[in-house]
């Protein structure tokens, strides 16, 4: 087993390396305009300019998390290790998404300001994507489920 094992992380190294120096690359690029997005905002003089400026520099920080984290779990061999919540409180929370998408802000609040149109736009979108995100949380819940119903019990 373990001849078996060495076979198969050297062919394996060679991808994990290209994909590791993708996503390498990814973070350090996601970094880089955070730190741009966060110099524009402090040189911009309008508060909504600055508060949308600093927003996406945290949407690329909050990327970088994400590939960071990508890339710790490759380093470690990866696993299907994990919790997902209850289905029952995952569905609670999606109402309360879908709520929130049909109350669109950027359709029934009218600003001048066309910066905070954009802003109001930028929840809209957000909302949306945390129905999608919940979503997909439920049916990881419901696929769990099944794979627990369908294992045996262990006798003694």
């Amino acid at each position: 087993m373990n001849t078996g094992r060495g076979i198969i992380t050297k062919e394996r190294e060679p991808r994990l390396g290209k994909l590791m120096e993708l996503l390498g690359g990814r973070l350090r690029l996601e970094l880089d305009a955070a730190e741009k997005y966060l110099e524009l905002a402090n040189r911009a003089s309008d508060n909504y300019t600055k508060l949308l400026l600093r927003m996406i520099a945290a949407d690329s920080i909050r990327h970088g998390d994400v590939i960071s984290q990508l890339m710790s779990w490759l380093e470690t061999g990866g696993g299907v290790e994990g919790s997902v919540p209850d289905e029952a409180l995952l569905k609670s929370m999606l109402s309360l998404e879908d709520s929130a998408n049909e109350a669109s802000l950027s359709n029934e609040v009218a600003v001048d300001h066309p910066v905070a149109r954009l802003l109001l736009r930028w929840i809209d979108i957000d909302e949306g994507k945390h129905e999608k995100m919940v979503s997909g949380l439920v049916s990881l819940s419901r696929q769990r489920k099944k794979i627990i119903q369908k294992k045996p019990a262990l006798s003694n």
